[in-house]
């Protein structure tokens, strides 16, 4: 039956194929004899072989491409050995005896794959199989030109390999190889970099690169501990002179996680220079990364080994350019300032499109007060990391622990922050150092909280001591284990406290710290500050101590040292002392004419009112009365008391106490108050304390100084109002009482009126000074400074009619309300009058 129906096929359709095939033949179709010619050969054929009946009956055979074919004819363009053309030649297709075709790539890769799909063998042999394939694709093939048959497909079957047996060692050598290839043409590969790092580890494969990529990974995921295991399996790897860059990138990333922990000491070890290190090129990385661990440890001593290392550094590498922003850092630190400015601008000068110098440079001149060049150097630094950028280099420079990446894009935002604080705009300092934040968590993932103490600080400036409060308790939640970011956090957190009144809990804190890093100089400094303000002058000399070891010559370690010596009366001790700092902090220049004139830094205005100070305790004598007398003796001494409106003023334990109800007149004040000679007043001052939140009652309270002529003489002010704010209020022959209006002006050299508001009296229930002082005492009382606290709240006050020409003043405290019926109580314990001495004794003291 089947003989029949097959005869029957060819009887009924083989001519029906004939037909196809010659219309086909028509058009230069395939010959249906070639059809049946092809070999099975699996490998690649670049060029057809034609075995064909020569004229004279010989068999002969020939390499070439098959240009065009029909029924009757082929025609053939010869290729010589050397694969060059060398003519064509038309063989009728009755001659040709065999075609081997050519096979393409593309065409045996095809056909080898779905000889693999057909496979149905065991997992571990499918995988060998994908293997080989993947190994084929990537093999350079001579008869492809030398080229790999299907690069592109490479990758797919070596992964699918993994997949199949992670155990497949041999697999993951080519894998790392094509990863290492796409990153470079900056293909997006991440998923399966990761899967075959994850591949390789669970296989038990052990490979440096996958070591550090898997170790980078955990980093970015927020799991140093893991990226650690990583990073020191590379260091422990026994090929050294092989894997030397990558050993080198291993213990770059582990020296990173230490100081990010605070553990700068584990950081040295790993750098620290061996006895036989001197003169050799590779001891270079050493001494350089050794001498910046020293520096970042903030010790006095470790500053001698670190520059001895940047000169050993400096002679392997002579124009290597961070060793000279090294150099001027440890000149800073060292409070050599001019010396770090010249090296800076003469490296700058070298290269000038460096971010890392410009950075460096506005560091310098920001701490020299020189803050508009240091502007100029900060913007700079933002400007060539943009140009950098823009030309697709990122942020090239001279990293702290890599030369690949730049710390000036942070440390520039870090500088215009302080820059604006010293101008006294908090809320844009603040701006800039979340700025510094956000470059610094994603230039490194375990971050640094140096830009969250600085946001938190510049906030509480700002008066938003729960957003500083809020981004503390953050950060010490994401580094709990870490005892340098816990003592910092205690400092940044007392500020808090202080803000809010609660020195005792500042206190509390900033012990805490002291304990968790007695080697702080910073922490040192604020504690002995605490305790000089509570008055505990013997407790705070040892913090000041060694925060002055371990600082140097900070500035404000010898402000806080000139106060003490200044309070323990001290007097040559403290002027040296405040000496010390106009040193270490110039003046800043005169601007030009169009210019606002700049601030003077902080530590330099505390200095040169510090020696104010020591210059009044030489030239002036103190008529004081601290009520400390039994308290049943009525108050004498001279003074005279007004109590028309209710309030009654009593001596209770050594302190003068206002309290009672406004009776009579809204407005009336309260006084207690004494006659001076005029002659001789310089200065009056008084600590006054006001009971906490309500039951302190809507007072106005403060001190005055008057002329004795009532109704037409002259009259200062200095009081807490009754919202809590400082204000002042002045009277003059001419005119009746008049608050102090504010000024945006805050430089006290301009002659004139400059009144700084947004002042407040802390709702603390403590403690605290009102002073009224001449602003010049040559000029003999022409206008008067207000401080509070020791702090200036206006400036050269001009009050005409009150100065010393007068013949008598009346000097005092008094209280007063905003309405009748309402009940306020305040204290003062202390009130003093300073005076010129007489100039007798000032020459006999001299």
């Amino acid at each position: 039956m089947m003989n029949h129906v097959k005869g029957l096929f060819f009887k009924k359709i083989h001519p029906l194929l004939l037909l196809f095939f010659s219309a086909l033949s028509a058009s230069s179709a395939v010959n249906p004899l070639l059809l049946s010619q092809e070999a099975a050969e699996d490998e690649i054929r670049p060029y057809a072989h034609i075995t064909f009946l020569s004229a004279a009956g010989t068999t002969e055979q020939l390499t070439g491409r098959i240009l065009s074919e029909t029924l009757e004819k082929i025609e053939i363009e010869r290729i010589s050995e050397a694969g060059v053309p060398s003519g064509r030649i038309a063989l009728e297709a009755s001659r040709v005896k065999e075609i081997v075709r050519s096979r393409t790539a593309q065409q045996v890769y095809e056909a080898k794959v779905k000889r693999l799909l057909r496979t149905e063998a065991s997992a571990p042999e499918r995988a060998k199989a994908r293997l080989e394939l993947g190994l084929w694709c990537l093999a350079p093939h001579p008869q492809n030109a030398g080229a790999a048959p299907a690069p592109d497909q490479a990758f797919g079957h070596l992964l699918k390999a993994a997949q199949l047996d992670p155990k497949l060692h041999a697999a993951y050598p080519p894998l790392l190889d094509l990863l290492a290839v796409r990153r470079l043409a900056r293909e997006a590969v991440a998923d399966q970099e990761l899967e075959v790092y994850f591949l390789a580890e669970a296989g038990g494969y052990r490979h440096p690169e996958i070591s550090i990529r898997l170790g980078e990974v955990y980093l970015e995921m927020g799991l140093p501990d893991q990226a650690m295991k990583q990073f020191g399996a590379v260091l422990k790897d026994g090929s050294e002179p092989v894997n030397a860059s990558l050993q080198q990138r291993a213990r770059r990333y582990l020296a990173k996680i230490f100081l990010a922990r605070g553990e700068s000491d584990k950081a040295l070890k790993l750098y620290w220079p061996e006895a036989g290190d001197a003169g050799k090129p590779e001891a270079f990385e050493k001494y350089y990364r050794s001498a910046w661990f020293l520096l970042s440890r903030g010790r006095a001593a470790d500053r001698s080994q670190a520059r001895a290392f940047l000169e050993e550094a400096r002679k392997l590498q002579p124009d290597y350019p961070g060793v000279p922003l090294q150099l001027s850092a440890l000149d800073f630190v060292e409070g050599k300032l001019q010396s770090a400015e010249n090296r800076l601008k003469h490296n700058a000068s070298l290269a000038p499109d460096s971010p890392d110098y410009a950075c460096a440079l506005g560091f310098v001149l920001l701490e020299r007060g020189k803050f508009k060049n240091a502007e100029e150097q900060l913007r700079k630094t933002l400007t060539l990391l943009e140009a950098k950028a823009g030309k697709g280099a990122g942020a090239p420079g001279l990293g702290i622990l890599g030369d690949d990446e730049s710390i000036a894009p942070c440390q520039a935002h870090l500088g215009l922050g302080l820059l604006f604080e010293y101008r006294g705009n908090a809320p844009v300092a603040a701006e800039e150092y979340r700025q510094a934040q956000e470059i610094a968590r994603q230039a490194w993932p375990l971050g640094t909280p140096v830009p969250t103490f600085l946001m938190a600080r510049a906030l509480l400036q700002s008066k938003e001591a729960d957003k500083a409060r809020k981004i503390l308790e953050d950060l010490i939640k994401s580094q709990p284990d870490d005892p340098g970011v816990l003592a910092a956090f205690s400092r940044s957190l007392a500020d808090v406290e202080i803000a809010g009144g609660s020195e005792h809990q500042a206190y509390r804190l900033l012990d805490q710290g002291t304990y968790l890093e007695n080697g702080d100089p910073f922490l040192q400094r604020k504690l002995g500050v605490l305790l000089l303000r509570k008055g505990q002058l013997d407790g705070a000399f040892p913090y000041l101590s060694l925060a002055r070891e371990a600082g140097v010559d900070q500035p404000e370690t010898w402000c806080a040292l000139g106060y003490y010596h200044y309070r323990k009366n001290e007097l040559d001790e403290a002027e040296k002392a405040f000496k010390k700092v106009l040193a270490l902090v110039p003046r800043p220049p005169k601007p030009s004419k169009d210019e606002p004139p700049p601030p003077v830094p902080p530590a330099r205005l505390y200095a040169e009112r510090g020696l104010a100070l020591v210059t009044d305790a030489r030239t002036l004598e103190v008529w004081e009365d601290n009520f400390e007398r039994d308290t049943g003796e009525e108050i004498h001494r001279g003074w005279l008391k007004y109590e028309n409106f209710g309030i009654r003023i009593t001596l209770k334990n050594g302190q003068i106490v206002f309290a009672g109800t406004q009776e009579n007149a809204a407005d009336g004040v309260t006084k207690l108050y004494r006659e001076m000679d005029a002659r001789d007043v310089v200065r009056v001052s008084a600590r006054l304390r006001f009971d906490q939140g309500a039951a302190g009652g809507r007072v106005r309270a403060g001190i005055r100084i008057e002329t004795t002529e009532r109704d037409v003489g002259a009259g200062l002010v200095f009081f807490r109002d009754v919202d809590g704010a400082l204000k002042a209020s002045v009277k003059t022959t001419r005119s009746n009482w008049e608050d102090l209006m504010p000024s945006p002006e805050k430089d006290p050299s301009q002659g004139k009126l400059v009144y700084a508001a947004e002042k407040k009296w802390p709702d603390d229930g403590a403690f605290h000074t009102l002073m009224i002082r001449e602003a010049d005492p040559a000029a003999k009382g022409k206008g008067y400074d207000l401080l509070f606290d020791g702090e200036p709240a206006a400036w050269n006050v001009q009050v005409g009619g009150l100065g010393r020409a007068a013949k008598v003043l009346n000097v005092g405290i008094s209280g007063q309300t905003d309405a009748l019926g309402t009940a306020y109580r305040f204290e003062a314990d202390d009130f003093r009058v300073f005076r010129e001495k007489a100039q007798e004794e000032r020459r006999g003291r001299r």
